[in-house]
């Protein structure tokens, strides 16, 4: 989401807090255990502006399966009441369903930003080892590093931390301890305490940066082996249940249908089989295989 979307969306935040201000205060205690997580998923939103969005997307759901539930069973059945008790009860799914997602979106976040930091942690590691090696006052490091577009999710990191030095006037150790704070991974977490640790101690931060991203990156070589073994695995699953399952499932439905069962309908089930079942099981493996990929 580009700056002025985002600057849209949060005013759009604001008026929804301020047209629920007394639903938002009174309940917004369910979302306490997400607070932390908005911060770290860098969305910029209060609690209160957060779940306020969240009920009013609850409101709107619930109002829009009702109507529309209710005209569309009438339409088909002609019985009014049958007609409300069915809206009633979509209405109640999807208006809990709204809210249900903007709880567990921020946690989603969270776990998807962390993954980006771990995966490339272990270059940002190296690269700080370079710059800091070459003399280059720590603050600037992340200065360097905020322009290090290829880092990602660390690069994001680092402009943050270089705006809480270069415009709010944090020193660097204060700088750190927030962004800290903040970062989803807890192996960055311990990148930056030890950082931090090094300064004010007057230790080597060359040395230890080294240290670190030999570790990193023995930790992600060992990730990518564990990988290549998850994958083979997986290639034989799919082989095994899909291509040598979807095989055996045509061949036996064509059997039954010579057996004395009705052809047409082992064509429609043959034909969902292929065209369904045989697609849909393939993302799904695909998708699989991109969650747990390193």
């Amino acid at each position: 989401m580009n700056k002025k979307a985002q600057a849209t969306f949060g005013d759009f935040a604001l008026k929804t807090y301020a047209m629920l201000k007394p639903v938002t205060d009174k309940y917004k205690n369910y979302f306490k255990d997400i607070e932390l997580d908005l911060k770290r998923a860098e969305m910029p939103y209060t609690l209160e502006e957060y779940f306020s969005l969240a009920v009013f997307a609850g409101i709107v759901g619930f109002v829009g399966s009702l109507v529309g539930v209710t005209v569309f069973v009438t339409l088909l059945t002609s019985d009014i009441l049958i007609s409300i008790i069915f809206a009633c009860l979509i209405a109640v799914f999807v208006g809990t369903g709204a809210i249900s997602l903007f709880y567990f979106y921020p946690t989603q976040v969270v776990a998807g930003r962390k993954k980006k930091i771990d995966n490339s942690l272990h270059f940002a590691t190296i690269y700080m080892s370079t710059l800091a090696g070459t003399g280059v006052p720590p603050y600037l490091i992340f200065s360097i590093m905020s322009r290090f577009k290829d880092l990602g999710e660390i690069a994001i990191v680092a402009s943050r931390i270089w705006r809480d030095i270069d415009t709010f006037g944090l020193d660097l150790v204060e700088a750190i301890t927030r962004a800290a704070s903040r970062s989803p991974s807890e192996k960055l977490r311990e990148l930056f305490f030890g950082i931090k640790a090094t300064i004010t101690s007057g230790g080597d931060l060359k040395k230890y940066l080294i240290e670190k991203s030999k570790g990193y990156t023995t930790a992600y070589r060992r990730s990518l082996q564990e990988y290549v073994k998850t994958l083979s695995i997986f290639m034989e699953m799919y082989i095994t249940v899909v291509i040598v399952g979807s095989i055996f499932a045509v061949i036996l439905t064509t059997i039954m249908s010579l057996v004395g069962g009705s052809m047409g309908d082992i064509k429609i089930i043959q034909m969902v089989l292929v065209t369904v079942g045989l697609p849909f099981a393939s993302a799904a493996f695909v998708v699989l295989l991109k969650t747990i990929a390193p």
